[in-house]
Order: C-alpha cells, then structure tokens, then sequence
C-alpha cells in the first residue's frame, strides 16, 4: 500500500492501480519506490501491534512520516462489554461445536459395540467423558486440552 502527498494532503490509502490510472500518458516498464517518490508517492509500513481479539480493537488513527518511513499509527481500544460477551459465546459455541463434531465421529464405534452386545472399551468411554467434560476445563474457551484419540478409533 501506499501514501500520495498532493497540496500537503495525504491520500490513503494508494495503490499502483491508482497511480496507472492518474498517468494513463506514461508508459513504466518497472515502477520501482524511485519512480513512485518523484510523483509524491511513498510506500507504507503498516506493522500492527499485538493486541487481545477478544478484548480490544485495533483503531487506525493517521499516516505519519517518521524516520522508518511512512507509517500507519494505531491505538487499542476496549471493546464495549456486550461485544466482549458475543465474541466469548461466539467462541464456546465454535469449541462445543467441534467437541460434538469429535463425539460423532467416535458414535459409530459405540453403536457398533451395543448391536454386538458387545461393552464399550474403557479407554472409548474415557475419551468420550473427556470431551463431554470439555468446558469444564479452567480455561474454557481459550485453551482446550483435547482428550487423545484411542486407537480403537483411529
């Protein structure tokens, strides 16, 4: 992405497609930052911080000049409190729904054992409580241990 400087304003952001189209007269065989810095027009470094997605936004304030280059400044802001509560429900209901999708995957084996009257293998019913006891875990949602696949279902 890029910056143009045109009568001490900044237009941002700037792409290469852009500056064809504002010279349509010339022809460039490689538009290099040279070429581009004698039109005003000057590369951007957009490093955006780390910040907690469950939390906070990202606020893009302005383009400044530093000494780096040109460069896109941000702030970190809170998120209101609901959107913090939809974002937490959002992500429990994504991990149950991939716990469910692992409790169905292991239902062929069960079922198969109950029509041959057949006891379910204990390391089956363990790892089949295990995911059912998935958001009890104490960092439920973030961070989910998730039980081992028994070989009998792999």
């Amino acid at each position: 992405m890029f910056v143009k400087v045109e009568n001490q304003k900044l237009v941002y952001p700037y792409t290469l497609r852009q500056f064809k189209l504002d010279h349509p007269q010339i022809s460039f065989s490689k538009i290099t930052d040279a070429i581009l810095a004698k039109y005003n027009v000057f590369p951007v470094i957009d490093e955006k911080p780390e910040f907690d997605k469950m939390t906070e936004k990202l606020v893009q304030t302005d383009i400044l000049k530093t000494e780096k280059g040109w460069e896109v400044q941000y702030v970190i802001e809170q998120l209101p409190q609901t959107q913090k509560d939809k974002l937490l429900n959002d992500l429990k209901h994504s991990v149950r729904l991939e716990r469910n999708n692992k409790l169905l995957k292991s239902d062929w084996f069960v079922l198969k054992a109950m029509e041959k009257g057949n006891a379910v293998l204990q390391d089956v019913e363990e790892y089949r409580q295990a995911l059912r006891d998935v958001p009890q875990q104490p960092d439920f949602p973030h961070n989910v241990a998730w039980p081992e696949l028994p070989d009998e279902l792999k």
